[in-house]
């Protein structure tokens, strides 16, 4: 009777140091940083080089929003790069606004997004982190992208 009620217990205690000694990562419930690559380059119109162990396979580009709010997301690979399927993570850098998920989609040898970026009514000066993952590269890469186009200082 006294096995019964402490088992429940037990098996939590276990699993709790197992999540500590272990560590998150290990059991898969969460993602370690090293599986990201933040680049230093603020995508805008002019884009931004993708460079993988020294070489640049694509560029991207994020133009301006457009009458309808929406802004366009451009990845052109570089000659000799096949096109690869991406998808793109778009989270705060800064405030926590949710996680939005896209799916590229091929137009003119380019992969290309199309979405309304989200409105932080608190912070004009808002940072999106734009997580490119391109399928068959690891690790995901990152850039930061200025809701307002001279929000480049923070």
């Amino acid at each position: 009777m006294l096995v019964k009620k402490i088992a429940p217990a037990v098996l939590l205690a276990v699993f709790l140091i197992a999540l500590v000694v272990l560590g998150q990562s290990k059991l898969g419930l969460i993602e370690p940083a090293s599986q990201e690559i933040i680049h230093e380059c603020v995508l805008n119109s002019d884009g931004c080089p993708i460079i993988l162990k020294g070489n640049t396979i694509a560029s991207a580009r994020v133009m301006e929003p457009d009458t309808a709010g929406n802004i366009r997301v451009t990845v052109e690979f570089t000659k000799g790069q096949s096109v690869k399927p991406i998808s793109l993570q778009l989270e705060g850098r800064d405030m926590f606004m949710g996680v939005s998920q896209y799916e590229l989609y091929p137009e003119s040898g380019s992969m290309v997004a199309e979405f309304p970026l989200p409105f932080c009514t608190i912070d004009n000066d808002m940072i999106w982190l734009f997580k490119f993952a391109i399928k068959g590269v690891d690790p995901r890469l990152v850039f930061a992208y200025p809701a307002q186009p001279s929000s480049t200082s923070k």
